[in-house]
């Protein structure tokens, strides 16, 4: 079976209603995280690791999760705007492109599920008896907190992490450089949860997303008031 679970679209992101208790929530992020949107030279640099991953195939080579790791590495992550939406985009150019040749987006597949896991952020599920409410926890080098985004079908959280590297000069001595590295996380809108009425509250501590029920009704599913 093709792990293609996060190859889903995350352009129909929606607006909370109004947030009345404290802290004060934050609007979900509205920015469009549409495959199609990514840039030329993004899908021309796709295109000539693609045809480096193609190659390898022709030789005989597996392809591993480190041919994956090469190209989406620090750089990335620290250039890309939306790194969930690019690398969904990469997805959709190998599907094009190479199909499962060789097992490449099945691999794919589950090295981007893998990458955009939320396990990091201790992700909790609590139903209640009109809400369903999904909490994370913001990592302790998190920068600025975390973002939420919610579309039909799934919750995305951004962030920025603080981190450290070093280079070594010319002169055999090294220098420690900071840099911030975007993350992103998604995972599957609850069952039963309503991706139309949410709310979003943040803390120091993480984010949570407080969704309203869909209930039965003859048949047909509503969200509960």
């Amino acid at each position: 079976m093709r792990m293609l679970l996060f190859i889903l679209p995350l352009t129909l992101l929606v607006q909370r209603s109004p947030a009345r208790t404290k802290p004060v929530p934050q609007r979900a992020d509205k920015t469009a995280a549409d495959p199609e949107q990514v840039s030329e030279d993004m899908i021309k640099d796709v295109d000539d690791w693609l045809g480096k991953l193609d190659a390898r195939l022709e030789s005989g080579k597996p392809v591993l999760p480190r041919d994956f790791d090469s190209f989406f590495g620090d750089s990335f992550f620290e250039s890309s705007e939306d790194p969930a939406r690019d690398m969904q985009a990469a997805q959709k150019r190998i599907n094009e492109r190479l199909g499962n040749k060789a097992g490449v987006s099945d691999a794919y597949g589950k090295w981007m599920a893998a990458k955009l896991s939320p396990a990091d952020l201790s992700p909790r599920v609590t139903p209640g008896e009109k809400t369903i409410t999904v909490a994370f926890t913001a990592p302790k080098n998190a920068e600025g907190g975390l973002k939420a985004a919610v579309s039909a079908e799934l919750i995305k959280i951004s962030y920025s992490r603080r981190g450290t590297r070093t280079e070594e000069r010319s002169d055999g001595t090294a220098v420690y450089r900071s840099f911030s590295r975007k993350q992103q996380r998604v995972m599957p809108v609850p069952a039963g949860a309503d991706p139309a009425k949410f709310r979003v509250k943040t803390s120091r501590r993480g984010v949570e997303i407080i969704f309203g029920r869909l209930k039965e009704n003859g048949g047909q599913a509503e969200a509960s008031q």
